[in-house]
């Protein structure tokens, strides 16, 4: 798919993908973007498809990439598993 990894921007937060904080134009901070937007459109009434900014091919591209991770996930013939210690496993992992 052509995407580049780069570490969680946010580690203290819920297993979430976010599509990343980088930009190939040196004018635009999306670290910035992305908190003003949380700040002030993310579950609000403004959370809708009509916000300015939106770039459908990138999202397309980000959606079809979380499906993929899903898919993955899914067809493995073994189940997931938490790393021991992780906070997740420990408080709602168990069976």
């Amino acid at each position: 798919m052509k995407l580049s990894l780069s570490p969680d921007p946010m580690p203290e937060e819920v297993v979430f993908a976010v599509p990343g904080f980088k930009s190939s134009d040196p004018k635009i901070n999306p670290a910035e973007i992305f908190k003003y937007w949380e700040a002030t459109r993310y579950h609000h009434p403004g959370d809708d498809m009509n916000q300015p900014g939106l770039q459908w091919d990138e999202a397309a591209k980000y959606a079809r990439f979380v499906f993929l991770c899903g898919y993955d996930v899914a067809e493995d013939r073994k189940k997931p598993t938490w790393n021991k210690g992780d906070f997740f496993g420990e408080h709602y992992g168990k069976h």
